[in-house]
């Protein structure tokens, strides 16, 4: 099951469960983890501020979220077709150049 920094909510993916960055803190009688030191540091600074903070994935197990993609995606998100997916410079990145030629 993925997992996310309480703080930033970036997934923690990096690492091994022997050797990674992920940082566990018991705050007010719940565990927080955090992706970084600095995230640790940074709740740590307001944690009244952040302690009440759920990502995603808590949302969508305790039944506050829907589980499915596309009721995730428009009843809770209240993403369109018309709004999700567009990409702002319309798939013309310098670094594409140089692995398929010239972007047009």
């Amino acid at each position: 099951m993925p997992t996310f920094c309480d703080l930033c909510q970036l997934p923690l993916s990096a690492g091994t469960p022997s050797r990674n960055t992920a940082n566990v803190l018991e705050y007010d009688g719940v565990s927080y983890i955090f992706c970084s030191e600095p995230c640790r540091w940074i709740f740590l600074r307001e944690p009244e501020r952040y302690a009440s903070h759920r990502e995603l994935v808590k949302r969508v197990l305790s039944g506050e979220a829907p589980a499915t993609m596309p009721e995730l995606l428009t009843d809770y998100f209240h993403l369109t077709p018309e709004t999700w997916g567009k990409d702002a410079f319309a798939g013309k990145y310098s670094w594409l150049e140089d692995r398929k030629g010239p972007v047009r």
